[in-house]
């Protein structure tokens, strides 16, 4: 089953089983890359410089 996001398909067992580290994935496109990687089910851990946001 693909799940359309914007404007192109994902497969959300693309990164099934994978473990990924994105360094400063808490806004701009670091979080971009951290969204797309856990709809493809990916496991993620992320680090940033400053707290989350609020929310």
């Amino acid at each position: 089953m693909m799940i359309a996001a914007s404007s192109f398909a994902i497969d959300p067992h693309e990164f099934a089983g994978k473990l990924a580290l994105v360094t400063g994935g808490t806004k701009g496109m670091g979080e971009a890359i951290v969204r797309r990687l856990v709809a493809g089910g990916a496991t993620v851990a992320t680090t940033a410089r400053s707290p989350l946001p609020d929310g």
